[in-house]
């Protein structure tokens, strides 16, 4: 097998192993589902198999809280408004938990005392 060849068996091989993570992130059996619940179109994750890729901003969805805390800048441009409320709650959801912390120049907003 050529290198490229090889290269490009690998690349496949991940993006099905980051779709099968989505799938359970989800907790959906179908790529036509896991499409849906990203506000995709339903040929989208074929089309990630067939590349042997899959885009970052639904990789960043997969990361796990880190034993120390990551910064992060994300910037995310042509979601669905389905899709970027999904990312928008898994964003919340991990700041709670201290996943994700502020630092530098953008600060974490102060929240009004109850």
């Amino acid at each position: 097998m050529s290198n490229s060849l090889g290269q490009s068996k690998l690349a496949k091989d991940r993006a099905s192993i980051d779709i099968d993570a989505l799938k359970e992130h989800f907790g959906v059996d179908l790529d036509g589902q896991l499409a849906d619940a990203l506000g995709l179109h339903k040929t989208t994750i074929a089309n990630w198999r067939q590349r042997g890729g899959v885009p970052s901003r639904h990789r960043l969805l997969l990361t796990k809280r880190p034993e120390r805390p990551r910064y992060l800048s994300v910037t995310v441009t042509c979601l669905t408004e389905a899709a970027a409320r999904r990312l928008l709650d898994h964003l919340a959801e991990q700041i709670e938990a201290g996943a994700i912390q502020f630092g530098g120049s953008n600060p974490a907003p102060e929240r009004a005392a109850s």
